[in-house]
């Protein structure tokens, strides 16, 4: 099943109303995009982490959320899982993919999550 990588310099919200009728929110990505990524991917990213020293908890993954992600919760995450991957190894991150992308989104200054 297919998930995304959200990653920009600034996240906004973009408001609509939802079939429930209630009031819900898009991620509006500006200076930035996203990448389609599985969520199996994701997690097998999460986990060759965890093999290497990096908390699960520092992912912003909201896989369970769906809508109506918190920009404030992936704002606040950022500044753990940036100093998590800066211990890993230039050999460790060119090992995995989807982790080199990551960390070249956070080198250039961008905010990721996935969802």
């Amino acid at each position: 099943m297919p998930g995304s990588l959200h990653h920009a310099r600034q996240l906004g919200r973009l408001p609509y109303r939802g079939n429930d009728q209630q009031e819900h929110w898009e991620v509006d990505i500006i200076d930035g995009d996203m990448d389609v990524v599985s969520y199996s991917s994701w997690h097998e990213l999460v986990e060759y982490c965890a093999r290497l020293g990096v908390p699960v908890e520092v992912w912003p993954g909201f896989t369970r959320e769906g809508i109506d992600v918190s920009l404030d919760r992936v704002d606040r995450m950022q500044g753990d899982l940036r100093e998590a991957l800066r211990r890993l190894t230039l050999a460790e991150v060119s090992g995995h993919v989807l982790l080199a992308r990551i960390v070249g989104y956070l080198a250039r200054g961008e905010k990721v999550f996935f969802c």
